[in-house]
């Protein structure tokens, strides 16, 4: 659109001159960088969370060694500086970061001991933690997190019969904040 405009006022600054777009307007050009694995075939980002802060660090989750099909994930935190480091799990053979604050607070979900449930989790300094469920729930996931450190996600139980879990939407505030876990409002069945 920019390029456009800029055609036609060089058009009527000069007369009826017409000048090729691609001699006023250059084409951006790209670099692409592979941000390697943790040992396994294939690495992935979420598409909910933030998952670049402002330091250029990005998460995300990397099949592990040995690369078979059913290779476990773990959750990644990538520097420009120092590369990719393995956050590690709760327990199971799972995790996924989906967002980082620019203090670097990493937050996802992992399996928990015994890969029948995956909790929320926030990681910082090279410790993981787990953020826990509301009461009678079994799962937790934390989508995103902000520059306070309240981190926002999803807290969900079993739906019996129905296939569908009942999650509701909860924010994890820091201690310093007066309290650990706030439930908002059920957002999905």
């Amino acid at each position: 659109m920019l390029c456009r405009k800029s055609v036609g006022v060089f058009a009527h600054l000069v007369g009826f001159i017409l000048v090729p777009a691609s001699l006023l307007c250059a084409q951006p050009t790209y670099m692409i960088t592979d941000l390697g694995t943790l040992g396994g075939q294939a690495t992935f980002a979420s598409a909910s969370g933030r998952f670049r802060n402002d330091a250029g660090q990005i998460v995300g989750a990397s099949q592990v060694a040995p690369p078979t099909p059913f290779s476990p994930s773990h959750a990644f935190l990538w520097d420009p500086v120092t590369g990719m480091q393995d956050l590690g799990t709760l327990g199971g053979n799972f995790s996924m970061a989906s967002a980082i604050n620019d203090e670097g607070q990493v937050v996802g979900e992992s399996n928990i001991q015994g890969d029948l449930a995956d909790h929320a989790f926030t990681w910082r300094d090279g410790i993981m933690t787990d953020l826990g469920t509301l009461p009678g729930d079994t799962r937790s996931r934390a989508v995103t997190i902000d520059s306070d450190g309240q981190i926002y996600g999803y807290s969900c139980h079993d739906n019996p019969p129905f296939i569908t879990d009942v999650c509701h939407f909860v924010i994890w505030t820091p201690s310093e904040h007066h309290g650990r876990k706030h439930e908002r409002s059920h957002v999905r069945d």
